[in-house]
Parts: C-alpha cells; structure tokens; sequence
C-alpha cells in the first residue's frame, strides 16, 4: 500500500503499525477490510431513521475500530460524534454526521485506491 497516500488522507500508518506489532501484511490486510466494513453504512441508516439510541452503539464500535487502526482524522470526528449522542445532541449530531461521511469517503476511497494496485 501506498504509505504516503494512507498518511495524506489522515491514516497514522506507524502507529497502527505498532499496534499490529510491525506486522504490515496484517495491518494492510485490516485497512483494507475496513474499507468493505459495514458500521458506516449501518451508523448513516440508524442517523436517518432517528434511532440515536442505536446509532450512539454503531458509532461507539466504529470509533474502537477506527482507533485500532489509527485513521486519527476520522477517530477525532466519530469520537465527536459519540459524545453528541451521548449527550442526546441531535442537532449537533446531525452536523458531525455530515463532516463524518466526508472523511469517511475520503479514507475508503485512499483504501480502495491503495488496494487495487
């Protein structure tokens, strides 16, 4: 994978390397993965029907995953995003949902991209 274009889109590729122990091969396996994942779709069906209840769930788990693979770019937004549903901020929520589906296109996108080659 092209480590450059990983750390442009907000991925902190030594980090997650360090968390997978040096092992790249399963690293890159697990962000490629990610890309396939199907919490960010679920979390934008449960943002659309207003189950905020299972939406703060959805994006609790994202944001462990998210972490582990340190996309901290995409971590900080969901992690905001996990608060303003604790918190019961619709409003807000619905803000940062709009700014989480950018980066998260971004992210999957660069994976994608990486991947095929």
């Amino acid at each position: 994978m092209d480590q450059a274009k990983l750390i442009a889109s907000g991925i902190n590729y030594n980090m997650g390397l360090r968390r997978f122990a040096g092992k790249a091969l399963i690293y890159e396996k697990y962000l490629k993965q990610f890309a396939e994942d199907p919490n960010f779709p679920k979390l934008e069906e449960e943002m659309q029907r207003e189950a905020y209840k299972d939406a703060f769930k959805t994006a609790h788990a994202l944001k462990g995953v998210i972490g582990t693979l340190s996309i901290d770019r995409l971590f900080v937004i969901i992690s905001e995003l996990v608060e303003a549903l604790r918190e019961e901020n619709i409003v807000k929520a619905k803000e940062i949902m709009i700014e989480a589906d950018a980066e998260y296109r971004e992210v999957v996108g660069v994976l994608k991209e990486c991947s095929a080659k």
